[in-house]
């Protein structure tokens, strides 16, 4: 006898097999979500969270445009806290591995009381070497409930693949 699942067509169907991985994000500090473009990363992540329990916070990026990057994430985080925004806004986009220090330094002063997803969408437009030092430098915070989210195109050893820890 065939096992039939009801799926309203409002609604976006995640199979069990893709909400079992998707609720292991919760188990770590950062997650890279990788597909092509049209496989409905963006859609599937959204209605997950949205149906999660977990604080989000969704940041579309938009082109490769790293000022206008950097000035959308600091009005982003201003919404948050506007005294670490100011902080990161003076620091400047990091152009040196201190910069990169000093503002995930910044965004750790917020108080993430309970689990809080950070997705970064279309991360692959903006990575390049300093952005993803911050993005390391806050995934090795064991003691935070800040969790990244990268969804990305397509995974290169130049932008993505340094962000996954080596065993040792």
């Amino acid at each position: 006898m065939a096992i039939v699942k009801k799926v309203s067509p409002k609604e976006i169907y995640i199979s069990d097999r893709l909400r079992e991985k998707f609720e292991g994000i919760f188990k770590h500090t950062m997650t890279i979500v990788e597909a092509p473009s049209g496989y409905g990363k963006t859609t599937t992540l959204s209605e997950f969270l949205k149906k999660s329990d977990k604080k989000y916070m969704w940041f579309s990026v938009y082109n490769d445009d790293r000022n206008m990057f950097f000035s959308d994430f600091c009005a982003k985080v201003a919404g948050i806290n506007k005294s670490v925004a100011d902080e990161i806004l003076e620091i400047g986009y990091p152009t040196d591995d201190n910069a990169c220090t000093r503002i995930a330094n910044a965004i750790m002063k917020i108080n993430f009381e309970e689990k809080t997803v950070l997705v970064l969408d279309n991360y692959n437009y903006i990575a390049e070497p300093f952005i993803n030092n911050i993005i390391r430098d806050l995934c090795g915070k064991k003691d935070t409930n800040l969790i990244i989210i990268q969804i990305v195109q397509k995974i290169s050893a130049n932008d993505t693949f340094e962000h996954i820890p080596q065993r040792q």
